[in-house]
């Protein structure tokens, strides 16, 4: 939902007017009515790096799902848990897929790539998180907040890298290896 920001301005001019040789001085009042920014999402310069490489049905899909991530809310308020996050619903899954002209089964695949390469964080059924190191929506300070809760990506990350990485834990945890998870493996810090 946009957020309105309507501002309303008032301009006084002053200038004379000469009619039949007779100088008259006028004042006159204008009104403006300035409309409120559109929707808008910040994509910060590490997020760019970072998405470089990603393959380009994920960066639609993200492109497609970025003007529905909510506002960053403050850490008190009781939608704090939703701050920067999508629901997708069917209804919406329905649509996106529609809009990229594929399957939602395929929506879905991408859907996991994104959270696999680190760009989404899910945070209950069919929510998700933008990673608020890449992207941010709203106050700067509240988004800060949420930043707070997240590792930062290393400085040489990619999201192939990231992605291929998480794809090689998944298969040894799906055979039985055993995985040495260190700290900076949990994107997430609770």
């Amino acid at each position: 939902m946009a957020r309105k920001n309507e501002r309303q301005f008032t301009q006084s001019i002053d200038y004379e007017e000469w009619v039949n040789g007779v100088k008259y001085e006028r004042r006159e009042h204008r009104s403006y009515t300035i409309g409120s920014e559109p929707d808008y999402i910040k994509i910060y310069t590490a997020g760019l790096l970072y998405m470089r490489d990603m393959p380009s049905d994920c960066m639609r899909l993200l492109i497609y799902l970025l003007p529905y991530v909510r506002y960053a809310e403050p850490c008190d308020s009781y939608m704090f848990t939703y701050s920067l996050t999508v629901t997708m619903d069917t209804y919406l899954r329905k649509e996106l897929a529609e809009k990229m002209g594929c399957k939602v089964a395929s929506l879905n695949n991408l859907l996991t790539e994104l959270v696999d390469g680190h760009i989404l964080d899910r945070v209950a059924k069919s929510v998700y998180r933008v990673n608020p190191h890449f992207f941010g929506k709203g106050n700067v300070k509240d988004i800060a907040e949420i930043r707070g809760c997240y590792r930062p990506p290393a400085p040489d990350a990619t999201f192939m890298s990231v992605y291929n990485e998480t794809k090689e834990k998944k298969k040894k945890k799906k055979n039985g290896q055993e995985i040495n998870q260190t700290e900076d493996d949990i994107a997430p810090i609770e």
